[in-house]
């Protein structure tokens, strides 16, 4: 293919074309959906446990503005929009919200998260993505965060750090009969406080390593 002057600005135009018309076409989903509507949603499922007075986790969202170019604001109606769509919000003692509500309001923010991340990186240019989420849904915004929701379930670090020890002690891979014998040194491990000097002594007196 020949590369004419006119073809090499079509494709050097190409990508800010395309983010323009992303940022238009999320700026006008957002439309339908008043910033004010998200003000009910807010006070029936949210300010009992984040208000004045409680703020639960640091949080607090009766006067949390509407203002998604703003980066805190945004981060924290990240929160907002992340935590009811994994089903982590409100906790499991309470009523979660009619799905009707949350259909009525996830797609709005959803539309005015993205055109405002839009527009920032047509200002500033793209960010690192920092945050993502876990394959069981949960959503963690750094690698600290991660480590926070990874320390959460000792037990299955126990369990993969067991694996990869009897591997390195044996030699071989964790067949399915030996998952019994990892079960078992999790919960002896457990009982222990997940003590590193258990884990050696339990891996070594299993039939497992023994047997090889």
């Amino acid at each position: 293919m020949k590369y004419t002057p006119a073809l090499f600005c079509l494709l050097l135009l190409a990508p800010l074309v395309t983010l323009h018309a992303e940022k238009a076409k999320a700026a006008a989903a957002a439309k339908g959906l008043p910033k004010d509507s998200l003000k009910p949603f807010i006070e029936a499922h949210c300010v009992d446990c984040h208000d004045a007075e409680t703020q639960k986790a640091g949080l607090r969202l009766d006067t949390l503005a509407a203002d998604f170019r703003d980066g805190n604001a945004a981060a924290t109606w990240a929160q907002v929009f992340d935590k009811p769509v994994a089903g982590e919000m409100p906790p499991k003692k309470r009523e979660r919200p009619p799905q009707r509500d949350l259909d009525a309001t996830t797609p709005f923010l959803r539309t005015q998260l993205h055109a405002a991340s839009l527009e920032h990186q047509h200002k500033n240019g793209r960010d690192v993505e920092k945050g993502d989420r876990t394959p069981g849904g949960r959503a963690f915004a750094d690698i600290e965060d991660y480590k926070k929701i990874l320390l959460e379930d000792k037990d299955q670090l126990a369990r993969n750090f067991t694996q990869k020890l009897m591997v390195y002690a044996t030699g071989a891979d964790i067949q399915f009969a030996d998952r019994e014998v990892v079960e078992q040194i999790v919960a002896k491990v457990g009982a222990k406080n997940y003590g590193f000097r258990s884990l050696i002594h339990e891996v070594v007196g299993s039939r497992v390593f023994l047997n090889k």
